[in-house]
């Protein structure tokens, strides 16, 4: 059974927190990476993803910052945001599935 006393707290928690993640993502994306956005971005096509992806990535990192912290429009920015966390959690790293090389032996 569900606490109602403590679901709306249990729901800033998890808005925090996802949002915080976008938010270090963009950081990392545009202050950390050696090269910063253009690295990033040019690695997309060199492992062959279709144009629209780092659009799509950047766009959704934006709309989880910006609206899941607040509260604002949640259920459409995290349906919004759906397939940009499936893929982190289905491959680890942002690599087409047909590559052949696994997250360790790039990582070395």
């Amino acid at each position: 059974m569900i606490d109602q006393r403590t679901a709306p707290w249990a729901t800033l928690l998890l808005r925090v927190t996802l949002g915080s993640l976008f938010i270090a993502h963009l950081y990392w994306k545009f202050a950390i990476l050696p090269g910063g956005l253009d690295t990033w971005w040019g690695n997309f096509a060199k492992n062959g993803y279709p144009a629209i992806t780092p659009w799509y990535c950047i766009s959704a990192e934006f709309v989880g910052a910006i609206s899941l912290i607040p509260g604002i429009w949640t259920r459409w920015a995290a349906l919004y945001t759906l397939p940009l966390s499936t893929s982190w959690s289905q491959q680890g790293d942002l690599r087409p599935p047909s590559s052949t090389k696994s997250s360790v032996t790039s990582a070395l």
